[in-house]
């Protein structure tokens, strides 16, 4: 009997429950609907209509609701994240946070009451009130949602979606409690891949190329914290991703370069995503840069899956989490394609992180200004756009001596491929920017990037992932290579009294506005973006690099008052780095000294490698660091013509380091005798008179140089590609006939001993006078002679490497010679 009774209690429940979803929505459809402005979906007219969506569809979906007080709270964190305000980081905790901004309870009832009455399932709701997930059938999504959905298919991305041509619409009494409905338009999915070299290194030198953990930290200058104890210890690092990762990956990485790292944790959202392949070299390139700079920091990995809904709510779950104060995304969309609904929901998570002192850095996209992908169509990347999130962009990174800090410029391989930047269509221009020197007039609203890092693939990092070992670069790495510093510093700083860096954009610009005693960032000043004038590299900000990469150890004292202990150290260079001079004769060039840290120290100038008969000599023979000195290189009469590359050290009392002058002898006399008119053959004095495509001088250890440190490396991407080199020669009078020697090796993954894929090509002026290609591929270099006649006044040396769209193949160039008669 009591079992009955129950069952009948249950039903009488069941009915009166039915009865009043009938009545709400009864009344509901009684009453005016509003459009949610911004929801109807975005570029349908570049898809075609399949039809209607099936009623049956099962959607998941999340609607967002608005925070409360948002004047108020853009107010807290101006205040909070302000170096000179007294409430510097004073940052909120997650239930602080929730208390005064998040949504009244009651409006989250108004919100899943609805969502129940029009018959979806409420399947979870944000612990800080501003997600309310639901799922449901397409049908009674568009009764709920007020909107038709259809079918659609865009065949540029070869993609299939669902999408709401009109906007969606809400009763009076519940639109005021909704910020938007994502998961009815799934026409874009989150992407930012990096971009990986698949077989040619070009720098650094990891098992396969690449930038190092050691040469990373020295040429940012993070090495000096980390000798002060620095490391990351005791500070969390948060990940977005939307794909998995192998920790046998993570781990190999950390055994090579004895890292020591703890492995990741998941924090698994909506489900998690156990997406491999190309996905997984973002995560686990997001993981390794990290450690790379921040070995001793803990990881969180937040992986969620690549829908609407998951995005949403896996930022939300680092919000709330509120565990991981130095975060870094490589996911994002161009802001022209990105939904309203899902942009507004994800700025107002960034607001409650930077409220609570949570730094976010976001790669800024790898399509230089047109981040849509589409020449001409300037746009920028989202969420890197939003005011609350550090916008991270792109350089090319060239490394010196020791693996010092040379120089930088931004990352330009194409119109449609390097750091992107430009001028956001959505948000205002933030008060941290205005007044920042440099600001392009174009600035009108939010602009990014606001920093860079290294992201040239030509530079890349080196990265152990599936399975093995590649050079990888992207905007992808340069988020993690700033959220991994920002642990470094948090560490610093924590320890000496000072709150740890937070949303980091208003000190950032307020160190870049004002005179600091250590220079803290690399200005970043010349080159530019989309290999036109979108963007110029500036003094001070720019839309290409923003205000620059960071100088570790400058920026930590000029913060914290400290810092790592800083070693004495300089630089060294040749002006100008090619000289030349006839037999008998001399020719001079100027060796600058500078202070890269610590004090000035005297520096001993010596010089080796010059040609029998030759001399060298320095005035004055030593400097104090910052100083130069006038090198006079003579030749003897009997120094015979070619060109030599001369090193000169300096040696001071706490480091060395060199620089190079090609030194090229001309014979004397018009007549007879033979003179090398080839400038600079070994590539080992920078790239003059060279013309050179991006890239081609390197110096990786993975294609070692036939002699000396530098060659010059065409091709070897595995994909169509074309490298060159030309230099113009003169032709001294009466001479009419020569030799072109030079040294080649081929290496290829092509496997046919029959078919020239990959072809190179070595012209004099408009005549071939030799071609190889991979069927040449051999163990080591081969010396090749070519014997020229006809020669007489200016004719242009050419190389070039020609690869198709599969199988590598590489062809590495050195000590290029004509000698003419």
């Amino acid at each position: 009997m009591a079992k009955l009774l129950l069952r009948a209690l249950t039903s009488a429940a069941l009915i009166s429950t039915a009865g009043v979803g009938v009545s709400a929505a009864a009344a509901h459809a009684a009453e005016p609907r509003v459009p949610v402005a911004g929801s109807a979906a975005k570029n349908l007219s570049t898809s075609t209509r399949l039809g209607a969506e099936p009623g049956s569809t099962k959607l998941t979906l999340a609607v967002t609701l608005p925070l409360r007080h948002r004047a108020e709270l853009d107010r807290l964190i101006a205040d909070v994240s302000n170096p000179a305000s007294p409430n510097h980081g004073h940052y909120l905790t997650a239930a602080q946070f929730a208390a005064r901004y998040a949504p009244t309870k009651a409006a989250v009832r108004t919100v899943t009451k609805y969502l129940r009455s029009s018959g979806l399932t409420v399947t979870k709701i944000s612990s800080n009130r501003t997600v309310v997930d639901a799922s449901g059938s397409a049908a009674k999504a568009q009764t709920a949602f007020g909107t038709k959905l259809g079918r659609y298919h865009d065949a540029k991305l070869r993609r299939t979606y669902l999408a709401n041509p009109a906007a969606v619409t809400l009763p009076t009494s519940v639109a005021a409690d909704v910020l938007g409905v994502v998961g009815l338009d799934t026409h874009y999915r989150q992407s930012q891949p990096p971009v990986t070299h698949t077989t040619g290194p070009r720098v650094g030198s990891g098992p396969a190329g690449g930038y190092t953990p050691t040469e990373l930290k020295t040429g940012y200058d993070v090495t000096p914290l980390a000798s002060a104890g620095y490391t990351g210890a005791g500070q969390k690092i948060g990940l977005f991703e939307l794909a998995g990762f192998k920790q046998s990956n993570i781990t190999a990485y950390d055994n090579q370069y004895g890292l020591g790292s703890a492995a990741p944790t998941v924090t698994s959202v909506d489900g998690g995503n156990t997406t491999l392949g190309d996905a997984e070299v973002e995560v686990e390139l997001d993981i390794e840069v990290a450690q790379a700079i921040a070995p001793s920091s803990t990881i969180t990995v937040f992986e969620g899956p690549n829908t609407d809904q998951g995005v949403i709510d896996t930022y939300n779950a680092m919000a709330t989490s509120d565990t991981t104060f130095t975060n870094s995304t490589s996911w994002g969309e161009c802001e022209p394609s990105s939904s309203a609904a899902t942009i507004n929901s994800e700025s107002q998570i960034f607001a409650q992180m930077a409220a609570q002192g949570q730094g976010l850095y976001a790669a800024s996209g790898d399509s230089a200004a047109y981040d849509c992908g589409t020449s001409g169509q300037l746009a920028v990347d989202n969420p890197a756009d939003d005011p609350n999130v550090t916008g991270t962009g792109g350089t090319h990174l060239t490394l010196g001596s020791g693996g010092a800090y040379s120089a930088e410029t931004p990352w330009d391989t194409k119109a449609t491929e390097g750091g992107g930047g430009g001028v956001s269509t959505t948000f205002a221009l933030p008060s941290y920017q205005s007044g920042v020197p440099g600001l392009p007039s174009a600035c009108t609203k939010r602009c990014v990037p606001d920093i860079s890092g290294d992201a040239d693939p030509a530079t890349g990092y080196s990265i152990y992932s599936q399975g093995k070992w590649t050079v990888v670069g992207g905007t992808s790495a340069a988020a993690p290579l700033w959220a991994g510093f920002t642990a470094v510093y948090n560490q610093d700083a924590l320890a000496n009294g000072k709150s740890r860096l937070g949303f980091a954009n208003p000190t950032l610009y307020s160190l870049k506005k004002n005179s600091q005693t250590y220079t803290p960032f690399h200005d970043i000043t010349t080159g530019h973006t989309s290999t036109t004038t979108n963007w110029p590299a500036t003094t001070g900000y720019d839309l290409a690099t923003g205000i620059g990469s960071f100088d570790g150890n400058n920026l930590a004292r000029d913060l914290v008052g400290g810092g790592g202990t800083a070693t004495n150290d300089f630089s060294i260079a040749a002006s100008p780095t090619s000289i030349s001079a006839a037999q008998g004769a001399s020719a001079t060039s100027t060796i600058s000294t500078a202070v890269t840290s610590g004090s000035a120290q005297t520096v001993a100038l010596s010089a080796s490698g010059l040609p029998s008969g030759a001399t060298a000599s320095f005035s004055p023979t030593s400097v104090t660091a910052g100083g130069s000195s006038t090198l006079t290189l003579t030749a003897g009469s009997s120094t015979a013509a070619g060109t030599y590359s001369v090193t000169v050290t300096g040696t001071g009392a706490s480091a060395t380091h060199t620089t190079t002058v090609s030194f090229t002898v001309t014979a004397t006399g018009g007549g007879g005798g033979s003179s090398q008119v080839v400038a600079n053959g070994g590539f080992e004095s920078g790239t003059t008179p060279w013309t050179l495509s991006s890239g081609v001088r390197d110096n990786s250890s993975s294609e070692p140089a036939h002699s000396g440190s530098y060659k010059a490396w065409f091709d070897g991407y595995g994909s169509t590609h074309t490298d060159t080199a030309t230099q113009s020669l003169t032709i001294p009078s009466g001479h009419t006939s020569g030799t072109l020697s030079f040294y080649l090796h081929i290496d290829t993954a092509e496997t046919t001993t029959s078919t020239q894929y990959d072809k190179f090509t070595v012209k004099v002026g408009s005549t071939t006078v030799a071609t190889y290609s991979n069927l040449n591929a051999a163990s080591g270099y081969v010396l090749h002679s070519v014997n020229l006649t006809g020669l007489s006044g200016t004719v242009t040396l050419s190389f070039s490497g020609t690869e198709d769209n599969s199988l590598q193949t590489s062809f590495v160039l050195d000590d290029v010679s004509l000698t003419v008669n």
